[in-house]
């Protein structure tokens, strides 16, 4: 699959967000022994598989640890008119979620793989994955994460790679 085959129409208001091919690099693997993490090929190599979309602003998430959407509250710290609609309590059940503002395409019998950034741990509250057709599908899809621990807020910073886009063959399902 080439850049010309991965399209991204917009849909929605994209002021702040980022869509943009995934790094090689983390923090985290620099910051080991001799960054002897930067040395695992399998791992460099799945941190660049495709694309990252970053978070348009900061900020905080907490979860009463109830299972109704009403019970995880999110407070945007910059433009709460535009973004409190795109990152939400859908779900409930501290399920926070991220309405990306691009309408997806990929060629036929290719998917998107929707996750968190790969290799990219945080122990507060854990992205979760998805299977999207964007071969076919009409429609736009969310990135979800859940939080960990109720009563415990979490915080997303602007610019943080909260959803990585991989390219996966549908046959192979």
């Amino acid at each position: 699959m080439s850049d010309q085959d991965f399209i991204a129409y917009v849909v929605g208001e994209t002021k702040g967000w980022a869509l943009e091919p995934a790094a090689s690099r983390r923090d985290w693997m620099d910051q080991t022994p001799y960054k002897g993490a930067n040395r695992c090929l399998p791992m460099v190599i799945a941190n660049q598989a495709g694309w990252i979309v970053k978070s348009p602003c900061g900020f905080k998430a907490t979860w009463t640890g109830k299972n109704d959407p009403a019970d995880l509250t999110i407070e945007v710290q910059e433009n709460p008119a535009i973004y409190s609609k795109q990152i939400a309590s859908v779900f409930g059940s501290g399920i926070v979620t991220f309405s990306l503002p691009w309408l997806f395409r990929t060629p036929p019998g290719i998917g998107l793989l929707v996750r968190g950034p790969m290799n990219t741990p945080r122990p507060d509250a854990v992205p979760l994955d998805g299977l999207v057709e964007t071969n076919w599908s009409p429609a736009t899809f969310t990135m979800n994460w859940k939080l960990m621990k109720s009563k415990s807020p979490v915080w997303f910073r602007k610019d943080e790679p909260i959803c990585h886009l991989m390219p996966y063959p549908l046959d192979l399902l």
